[in-house]
């Protein structure tokens, strides 16, 4: 048993600031929701392995999950930029998504992703299937650089001139690969466009788009 013997308590702490059920939080940990009912309740006290797990997933500050010590998380600003009040944000993790292999589609990258990041999510769009995009190549310069993140949102509608994350399900040199783009839907195609200029549009049919999600926040260097 740990010293402190309250760790029970500050998991139910840690899950309901992140905003997630007994089920999701043990999803996130491989763990089911009656393990997470007998930690919060007392009754029993997750293994040192767990323990590392929880710290690991969610960025929390060892010293606060194992003791009531110091602040909750190790990072409380991943968007350090953002000037909102505390209370209309949640502090939640993440998926980070880069690519995807040809077949797989977005959502099984975002149930099952490699990287998790903790960073202020709106708190309208808590409960939106949000991830993590990283830029990659020129082609959306000078408006994104290489290096920066979008927060991309597959439940938020896209309307004309709102940059999107596009997956296309056609078979071209694009498949399994994400594209970053300006949307337009003009008459009965959809137009892709770069903000660099030696970019052509990309011009689909709707039937070509397998996934599509609005780009809702912008992280300079994903600082």
């Amino acid at each position: 048993m740990m010293k402190n013997g309250n760790i029970g308590s500050r998991i139910k702490e840690l899950r309901r600031v992140l905003g997630l059920t007994q089920v999701q939080f043990g999803e996130r940990l491989g763990r089911s929701k009656r393990s997470i009912q007998e930690w919060e309740s007392g009754r029993t006290e997750p293994s040192e392995r767990v323990i590392r797990l929880i710290e690991k997933v969610f960025s929390v500050n060892p010293e606060w999950l194992r003791e009531g010590k110091g602040e909750m998380f190790l990072k409380r600003n991943e968007l350090k930029f953002l000037d909102v009040a505390p209370a209309d944000f949640v502090l939640m993790p993440v998926p980070v998504v880069s690519r995807v292999r040809a077949g797989r589609g977005l959502y099984p990258a975002i149930s099952a992703p490699s990287e998790l990041k903790m960073a202020w999510v709106p708190r309208k769009k808590a409960h939106h299937r949000v991830f993590f995009f990283r830029v990659e190549g020129d082609s959306m310069r000078p408006r994104l650089q290489p290096g920066d993140w979008v927060l991309a949102d597959l439940d938020s509608s896209v309307m004309n001139g709102d940059i999107a994350v596009v997956e296309l399900t056609k078979e071209s040199d694009d498949e399994g690969e994400l594209l970053l783009k300006k949307f337009y839907k003009k008459k009965d195609v959809i137009v892709l466009e770069s903000y660099n200029p030696d970019y052509h549009p990309v011009i689909v049919k709707p039937e070509d788009i397998k996934t599509l999600a609005k780009v809702i926040t912008i992280v300079p260097n994903g600082e």
